[in-house]
């Protein structure tokens, strides 16, 4: 499982392969459910089977934080533990319980798509809202923005990276430049967070449901570029379009 963290949460991304299908599912983990479970109890091997271990577990617990008590017994990082707790760790590698996600539901489910990248980012609009953007790196070069709206995940743009299909390796996000940086084999490009030029009505730029753009009355802008009120599709407004403007098209067969 791919995971990308942002603040109290983890996005994480599952495969599915099945008799010649591929599918990606996407999921929200609360970093306290993950901290609950790490908790205990563990499982442990025994008679060929894992059950439920119920003995005693040693300090520091095996997945827990070094605090300043620790440090004060002479253990500053897990190169500090003691046998006990590294044998302990090795004999229990499972937990009793599972993780589950957010609302117990995938967010999103993607047919014939094999997803091994996974970027998160937070972009303010101007509804007020904070909306969650996921960039989703796939084995063949494609990346697709998405973004939550109502808790459920919608894919806005379909972005080629690369002429010659090819696994994206890496995925670094720069909230400073604005740009997201994808490696593979062959190089590293960089691709801008938002492409709010590629809406050319007034429609298209609202009804794309992107946080990032805006109609100012001419063009569609990213938002954080312009200080004055443009229109934002984010909360599913018409704005101020004429009724003459064309309907939103398809964007995913542009390539950068």
């Amino acid at each position: 499982m791919l995971m990308g963290v942002l603040w109290t949460c983890l996005w994480g991304v599952g495969l599915y392969f099945r008799k010649n299908i591929k599918a990606s599912a996407i999921c929200q983990y609360a970093f306290s459910d993950v901290r609950r479970v790490f908790e205990g109890p563990y499982m442990e091997m025994q008679d060929s089977k894992w059950r439920e271990y119920t003995g005693k577990v040693p300090e520091p617990r095996p997945g827990s934080c070094i605090t300043d008590l620790h440090r004060s017994q002479g253990i500053n990082s897990s190169r500090d533990l003691p046998d006990s707790v590294l044998t302990f760790a090795r004999r229990h590698p499972l937990m009793a319980k599972q993780v589950h996600p957010i609302g117990l539901r995938t967010l999103m489910f993607k047919r014939s798509v094999n997803y091994v990248k996974i970027g998160v980012h937070k972009e303010p609009a101007l509804d007020g809202n904070l909306y969650t953007v996921l960039f989703l790196g796939t084995d063949n070069g494609w990346l697709h923005r998405a973004v939550e709206v109502d808790g459920e995940m919608h894919i806005i743009e379909e972005l080629q990276m690369f002429a010659k299909p090819q696994p994206i390796e890496s995925m670094v996000i720069s909230s400073v430049q604005r740009s997201i940086y994808i490696g593979s084999h062959s190089g590293v490009i960089q691709v801008p967070m938002s492409t709010c030029q590629r809406y050319t009505s007034c429609y298209e730029c609202v009804f794309a449901r992107d946080p990032f753009c805006g109609w100012d009355g001419r063009v569609c802008v990213e938002i954080s570029s312009r200080s004055q009120r443009i229109n934002s599709g984010t909360g599913f407004q018409t704005a101020n379009c004429s009724a003459t403007v064309q309907p939103a098209i398809n964007h995913q067969n542009h390539k950068v």
